[in-house]
């Protein structure tokens, strides 16, 4: 039974990972295919993909926006605020204390930064968290 149990929990743990988004496409759309989700092409727009993702910050739905085969956009879109909020806040568990410090929030409330190689994107990013609209959004600089 204790075997069930760590393997149960390991395959949880596999799969509440965060996903790490890359520059390209194609690299981007195979990790998420590999964690088990499936994406969509939205019709009218075919460098826009969208796919529903659960892990330890609740349900989301994701836009990823490519131009060129290339990412320039990540939206997770959340139900809550709360779930919002918390992945802006994990966000600061992996960058430096310099990146911390560029961070800032609007009169609005909504937060805003940049950062380099955070377990949401490998390279360097801008980080926006919309408190009222409940997006927690990655524009990759490059």
């Amino acid at each position: 039974m204790k075997k069930i149990t760590l393997v149960f929990y390991c395959l949880i743990s596999i799969s509440l990972s965060a996903q790490k988004f890359t520059k390209e496409k194609t690299s981007c759309l195979n990790a998420i295919s590999q964690s088990s989700y499936s994406y969509t092409q939205q019709k009218d727009n075919p460098n826009v993909y969208w796919y529903k993702k659960y892990d330890e910050f609740g349900e989301c739905l994701v836009q990823l926006t490519f131009d060129a085969n290339i990412l320039r956009k990540v939206v997770f879109g959340h139900t809550s605020s709360e779930y919002n909020l918390n992945r802006y806040k994990d966000l600061f568990k992996s960058i430096t204390l310099d990146e911390t410090l560029s961070f800032d929030w609007t009169s609005s409330g909504n937060g805003y930064g940049k950062a380099y190689n955070t377990k949401y994107f490998s390279g360097f990013a801008n980080y926006e968290c919309d408190k009222q609209k409940y997006f927690f959004t990655i524009y990759p600089i490059y």
